[in-house]
């Protein structure tokens, strides 16, 4: 998400491709996730890494360009909401919920994906083995997919998009998320390689 009135002040249009994000106009204007403390981080990583083919390598080097961009990496992954709402910087990306929510405190922010898409992420629950409430562990979970409590999302302003087809979505998340070019990620994949990703984020793009 963007900064509606620093962008105008650049005459810049909002950010539409990753390598946009390089432009030399937002030097130290972007902040994101350190991959370190965020989970959002390491979905901006793969993003990247699946936008760019699976090259993992094309995905460290683009990265390393980007970090001559960011002012600073945030502790959460919707740490930069804010700052970026207040002008602090033109640019925070983050995952779309933060940037409706501050859409909805009335910050004029413009929300935009890129063109080469983004990583789908998935919100997950399970039960856990030997679990002493089975019984209404299980209950939960069954309801977590029913219409009524996926309805939920949008009637409390989650902006979230639910799982079932016929769960009633935000009108204006709807209208976003038509944008939007979502990934496939391989989450057994990712579950055997996220610590190594961030080793190479720190090491090879921050240098920590």
């Amino acid at each position: 998400m963007s900064n509606a009135k620093l962008l105008k002040e650049k005459n810049l249009k909002p950010p539409a491709s990753w390598m946009d994000l390089l432009d030399p106009a937002y030097k130290g204007q972007i902040q994101t996730a350190d991959a370190r403390t965020s989970g959002t981080a390491l979905t901006r990583i793969l993003s990247i890494y699946y936008a760019f083919g699976k090259d993992e390598d094309r995905a460290v080097d683009y990265q390393k360009k980007l970090h001559r961009n960011v002012q600073v990496y945030t502790k959460s992954g919707g740490g930069c909401t804010i700052p970026a709402a207040l002008a602090q910087a033109m640019v925070c990306i983050a995952h779309m919920p933060d940037a409706m929510e501050a859409k909805k405190k009335g910050y004029d922010m413009v929300v935009s994906f890129p063109r080469e898409g983004v990583a789908a992420v998935i919100e997950g629950v399970a039960l856990v083995k030997g679990a002493r409430n089975r019984e209404l562990a299980t209950k939960f979970i069954d309801w977590t997919f029913s219409k009524d409590m996926q309805d939920l999302l949008d009637k409390h302003d989650v902006y979230m998009l639910p799982t079932l087809p016929d769960a009633s979505i935000d009108a204006a998340v709807q209208s976003l998320m038509k944008e939007a070019k979502l990934l496939p990620v391989d989450l057994e994949w990712v579950g055997k390689n996220r610590k190594r990703l961030v080793e190479r984020w720190v090491n090879e793009v921050i240098k920590e």
